[in-house]
């Protein structure tokens, strides 16, 4: 998949709750959450997080082997 076409059915996949894995990037996946107690930082008031979907991104071993080893380095 390359292109727009290819980015809009990635999309696609993940609004339908799919996870997409981009070869040498990463795995993409959507998450439900549940509703939770929450407090607001400002009033401290006690509050309801509601539920909602979360994307979460898992990087491909090659990636974060190349990101540590650049840290290593010092190479920011």
């Amino acid at each position: 998949m390359q292109g727009a076409r290819g980015r809009v059915l990635r999309r696609d996949r993940l609004v339908e709750g799919q996870a997409v894995r981009i070869n040498g990037l990463g795995t993409f996946e959507v998450r439900q959450k549940r509703e939770r107690p929450g407090r607001n930082l400002h009033t401290g008031e006690e509050v309801t997080i509601r539920a909602r979907r979360v994307v979460l991104f898992h990087p491909a071993p090659t990636l974060r082997d190349r990101v540590t080893a650049t840290m290593l380095e010092g190479n920011d």
